[in-house]
């Protein structure tokens, strides 16, 4: 009774509603506070109007468009009002109509069969291959039909479930815009505002006004007609589901008839074909032969057949596989939008996570698959051309007899023989036929399990980033309390029960699968290497002791070493990775042995790891012999190693052997061995890493501005800090995540320790490298001196002219060139592990794309959309920044060391190539983060705009350098290393910046010149394209020297110099008479600027030495002064001025 009640009022309600959606009617409004009447308008008269308004002529261009915008707007609005009385209109009618509907839907699911009808065609034992083929083709189109129904009531369903939730929302939201929109139809128009806007105006507030009481309408009636839909949306689910079992049911009948059949069919023909080659023995050869060859055809049949049923099979139990994950998947969806992240749904979550790989297709069955498909494809070519052979069946009779019978059988057999050739071709053709039609269902069903595959794995790949963007957050037990105490009580009692042991030692033994050949091996490798431990530790001292010794050290001696290591920490490990390896691999399942088995491997590569890394440690090891560690550090690293694997290791091994346990030996014990195990990282790391006593504190103290000692502090509270947030985790419940968290850090913390040591190996190989180069630079230096020495004392020489040049390697040039390429490397390699390491966990993040921080609006479509900008994009930003930034900083270097040196490019050009590319790097970067931010070029080009106007006028100058810069760098008319001279100004290029230039003097000072000096004043490039440079030295010889012979040394002197070019040759040229000697000036051409001052010190001491060797004098300055007597003294006179002048003052 109440609920005809409610639904006649809900049609009183909604005729309100109809009434609107009818065009010519006229419009009901609420009473308007003023004596003015509203304003009613239909559809058809603002069409009217806009087209009148359109038309108009004379009218202000833009109160025309605001005009034009408000009726397009009402228009607009009463449109959508139309659209939400319709939707009412229908939710109305869903409440009369379902109860029938619904009872119609309930008889006719009573009625719906799951098996084919009796005595139906369907059901006809005497069809033939090809009429059940086309039955079966035809139920499943109407399976698919059914089946996408069935999704699609599935998918309506689950909107139904959260739709009344977001219909109050929007009912509430629409009810405030009515209450905002309702004062604004009698409010105060603008003092200047025309009859024509004051209408449009008020024709769109009541429009919208109009649109939002029709959508509280509808809302209202969508709510009230919820469940009734609802259980209408079931019965039709109900009924679909019934017709698509039933035609499920038929397909399967059908599928195993076709099966039968084509089985029945390929056994018949092989029977025959086998029977018809029986008969053919002692025929003629020809028949044999084709025999024969119809006896392979039928086996082929047979086979294909089969061939054919295990795939089917294989393809059903795919799609069933699909069909469970996909379950899953919708299940895990609903209980979440339910329950949220609950405890309970955590643990489901987590079971279902845990089984999904074994949903998954095997292994290398793609690559399988693909070359079974090509294999049946190039077979279903072949039998196709063996079939239209045989298109023409006299013509194949006549070839047949022609090539094998004629010529060898009388005439009057050959009749015989021929109609006997032509059943056997007929036969023939069957079977190819058959086999045709096999071959291609055979394809077709292959090109099924391909697709059921693909279905699979995308779908498993959806569930599990599904899964683990949720299960991190998701608590996995209580915190710690009263009751974790109860049961760890519990669980230690039990524990220590003798018979307790007893029985799960008799289990584990009866899980051991004898293998006696392959224990005793085991056994001897783990004995021969704990006997062997004594010698392999003395090899290793020897083998540091080598290392010391310059003329023995080789690099293999640190890979033995190494190799040595690994030997002796190896014997536990193995033994437990054995050990549990077997008893995992026993025939029955048993879950206290499957969780022992899990705990003994997971023990194995922690203690391998640790213990190695314990074994580098020692005395006269790898670390202090080979790596050059202090033992100041190795020391105190291999101690707190002792005691850190004393209670790690079996913390880790009940951790592990807990999550095989019952929840509550899981989270009481396994709990507490986990936090014990976190707070032992957290010392260890605290004593270890210590940034003034810790192993790093020397690399720190020699590399003050490495980015290790910038970050000390950072990455050391972050290194203890980390374990024991993942202790207090733990404690609150989220034990899994701990657990996954733990895995991963470890993980990275091993790799960083991995890289560390490829580092050192490599430095190591580099040092050996270079310490043999320079040995063997100075055995060929010794080796060339002792020749000079040799040839001169065999010219009798008491003193050889000079040591021989040998070209010497920058050694240190190439450490830093080598430590640069080094650390590059290994900083990416590293990033690349991490990325490896944390890939899993980044589906969790996802979970913070739901934080959003603000929003932003892009084009999409031609329109504008409202995007949220959310943490997980902020995370994302900050990361492509920093990668940006090492990226900008390191890959130039890279470039440089790795390409550009092995082309052969000038050093001026790859620093010109180097910088450009770090300036391009960071110019996409900034492009790169402000897209993840959500800031385009379209929401800045006006910003831009202005700022670039702006600062061309405040900053010119600045930005005439840049420009200067840039064109520096692409011109190039100075380079690095380049000599140049700017105003008084002579030097080196040392730096090319985007601001400045860096030029070094002759007194090694630094000047910073700006970029538009270069570009704007004069500047003279003295090695811009030749660096060959003349120097004129001025000689002068005294009055009455032999001139010739003085032209001759200089010139002797100057080609004897060093630095002197052979091209252009040196000339010496008599330039005049001077005052006190004879003036001559040297002309030779030295190779570079820096050549000029050593060549003039060297010429200088050289001519003077030779000229005074050959009696030449270098005259002194003279100069002659004459006296000249007779005149009057000139002091006298400036005595008697001076005194005239001081009377004159005394006077005044």
């Amino acid at each position: 009774m109440h609920r005809w009640l409610a639904v006649v009022a809900l049609m009183a309600v909604g005729s309100v509603g109809v009434t609107w959606a009818q065009t010519t009617a006229p419009v009901s409004e609420p009473p308007a506070p003023s004596a003015e009447a509203p304003l009613v308008l239909t559809p058809d008269e603002i069409t009217a109007r806009l087209k009148e308004i359109e038309e108009a002529v004379g009218r202000e261009p833009a109160a025309k468009a605001e005009v034009l915008e408000l009726y397009r707007l009402a228009q607009s609005q009463l449109q959508a009002a139309a659209n939400f009385a319709a939707k009412a209109a229908s939710y109305e009618e869903a409440i009369v109509s379902a109860p029938a509907q619904i009872a119609s839907l309930e008889a006719e699911l009573q009625s719906v069969g799951e098996g084919p009808p009796v005595g139906s065609r369907r059901g006809r034992s005497d069809a033939s291959l090809t009429q059940l083929e086309q039955q079966l083709a035809a139920q499943k189109a109407e399976l698919a039909t059914l089946r996408g129904k069935l999704d699609e009531l599935e998918s309506q369903l689950r909107t139904q479930q959260t739709r009344p939730a977001e219909a109050r929302a929007q009912l509430a939201e629409a009810k405030q815009k009515r209450q905002e929109l309702e004062p604004k139809l009698d409010g105060q128009l603008p003092a200047d505002a025309t009859p024509m806007l004051s209408e449009a105006r008020r024709a769109a507030v009541q429009a919208r006004l109009r649109a939002r009481l029709a959508e509280i309408n509808m809302l209202e009636a969508e709510l009230l007609s919820h469940d009734v839909r609802v259980r209408m949306l079931t019965a039709q689910r109900h009924l679909v589901a019934r017709q698509t079992a039933a035609v499920e049911a038929r397909v399967k009948t059908l599928e195993d008839r076709v099966a039968a059949r084509r089985r029945a069919e390929a056994e018949r023909a092989k029977v025959e074909a086998e029977r018809a080659k029986l008969e053919a023995i002692g025929k003629h050869p020809a028949k044999r032969e084709l025999a024969d060859r119809n006896a392979e055809l039928a086996r082929e049949l047979e086979q294909v057949v089969a061939a054919l049923e295990a795939t089917a099979a294989r393809r059903d139990a795919l799609s069933k596989r699909v069909e469970e994950i996909q379950q899953y998947f919708q299940s895990a969806e609903q209980k979440l939008e339910i329950a949220g992240l609950s405890k309970a749904l955590g643990q489901i979550l987590r079971d279902q996570r845990r089984k999904l790989p074994e949903l998954l297709p095997a292994r290398g069955s793609q690559s399988k698959l693909e070359k079974t498909l090509s294999e049946v494809g190039l077979s279903q070519l072949r039998v196709a051309e063996e079939r239209r052979e045989l298109g023409d069946i006299d013509r194949a009779v006549a070839r047949i007899m022609a090539e094998s019978v004629a010529a060898s059988t009388p005439a009057w057999q050959q009749p015989a023989i021929a109609a006997e050739i032509a059943k056997l071709l007929r036969d023939r053709q069957g079977l190819l036929d058959k086999l045709g039609a096999t071959y291609a269902s055979y394809l077709q069903t292959l090109g099924d399990v391909e697709f059921e595959q693909g279905q699979l794995r995308d779908n498993a790949e959806r569930f599990a980033t599904f899964l683990d963007k949720r299960l991190l957050w998701i608590p996995s037990t209580s915190h710690v309390g009263l009751g974790t105490v109860t049961d760890l009580r519990a669980a230690l009692a039990r524990s220590f029960v003798p018979q307790e042991w007893v029985e799960s030692l008799r289990v584990a033994l009866r899980r051991w699968e004898p293998r006696p050949a392959l224990d005793l091996a085991a056994a001897l490798l783990v004995a021969a290497l704990l006997a062997l431990r004594p010698r392999l530790r003395r090899t290793l001292r020897s083998l540091g002791e080598s290392v010391r010794k310059p003329y023995k050290d080789r690099f293999d001696l640190t890979l033995g070493g190494l190799g040595l290591t690994v030997l002796l920490a190896t014997p536990a490990p193995f033994a437990l990775a054995y050990l549990g390896w077997r008893l995992g691999s026993g025939p029955q399942a048993v879950a206290w042995v499957d969780a022992l088995s899990a705990a003994l491997i997971a023990v194995a590569l922690p203690l391998l790891l640790l213990d190695g890394l314990r074994v580098l440690c020692v005395r006269d090891g790898v670390a202090q012999a080979h790596f050059k560690w202090r033992a100041t550090h190795v020391g105190p690293l291999r101690r707190h190693l002792a005691w850190l694997m004393a209670l790690l290791l079996p913390a880790i091994f009940v951790t592990t052997l807990a999550e095989g346990q019952p929840e509550s030996f899981r989270y009481s014990v396994g709990r507490l061995a986990f936090m014990v195990g976190l707070l032992a990282v957290a010392v260890f790391s605290w004593h270890v890493l210590h940034p003034s006593r810790g192993v790093a504190a020397e690399y720190m103290a020699r590399n003050p501005k490495s980015w290790t000692a910038r970050l000390r502090y950072i990455w050391y509270f972050a290194a203890v800090l980390l374990p024991l947030a993942l202790a207090v985790l733990t404690g609150f419940g989220y034990h899994y995540t701990a657990l996954q968290l733990f895995g991963r850090m470890t993980a990275t913390l091993w790799l960083v320790v991995g890289a560390v040591i490829v580092r050192e190996l490599v430095v190591r190989w580099v040092n050996v490298a270079q310490r043999r180069l320079a040995l063997s630079e100075a055995r060929k230096r010794r080796a060339a001196l002792q020749e000079v020495r040799s040839a001169a004392q065999g010219a009798a020489e008491p003193h050889p002219a000079g040591e021989p040049e040998i070209p010497e390697i920058d050694l240190a040039t190439m450490n830093e060139q080598t430590r640069h390429l080094l650390q590059t490397l290994i900083g990416w390699s590293v990033i690349v592990g991490l990325w490896l390491i944390w890939a899993d966990v980044m589906p969790a993040l996802g979970i913070l794309d739901d934080v959003s921080l603000w929003e932003h609006t892009t084009m999409r479509d031609g329109q504008e959309v409202a995007e949220p900008f959310t943490l997980a994009d902020f995370g994302l930003a900050v990361v492509a920044g920093l990668i940006i930034a090492v990226a900008a900083r390191n890959l130039p270097g890279v470039l440089e060391i790795a390409v550009l040196r092995q082309l052969g490019i000038a050093p001026a050009t790859r620093y010109a190539i180097t910088t450009i590319a770090q300036y391009a790097i960071a110019a996409v970067g900034v492009v790169v983060v402000f897209s993840a931010i959500g800031v385009g070029w379209s929401d800045v080009q006006w910003l831009v705009a202005a700022l670039s106007v702006g600062l061309g006028f405040g900053l010119q100058e600045i930005f005439g350098n840049f420009i200067s810069g840039l064109i520096i760098l692409f011109e190039r008319p100075v380079r690095i290393g380049d000599t140049v001279t700017v105003g008084d100004l002579t030097g080196t290029v040392s730096r090319l910046r985007i601001r400045a230039t860096t030029i070094t003097d002759w007194d090694n000072k630094e000047i910073i010149v700006p970029n538009k000096t270069f570009i704007t004043e004069r500047l003279v490039n003295w090695t811009l394209t030749d660096s060959v440079t003349r120097v004129i030295v001025r000689v002068g010889v005294a009055y009455g020297s032999d001139t010739e012979l003085a032209h001759r040394l200089m010139l002797e002197v100057a080609r004897d110099n060093p630095h002197v070019l052979a091209r252009p040759e040196p000339r010496v040229l008599f330039m005049g008479l001077g005052e006190s000697a004879l003036d001559f000036d040297v002309y030779v051409y030295v190779r570079e600027l820096a050549d000029r001052l050593p060549f003039i010190h060297e010429f200088h001491m050289a001519i003077e030495r030779k000229l005074r060797e050959h009696g030449i004098q270098i005259p002194f300055p003279q100069r002659d002064v004459h006296i000249r007597s007779g005149l009057a003294d000139p002091w006298s006179g400036l005595w008697r001025a001076s005194t005239r002048g001081a009377e004159g003052m005394a006077a005044e």
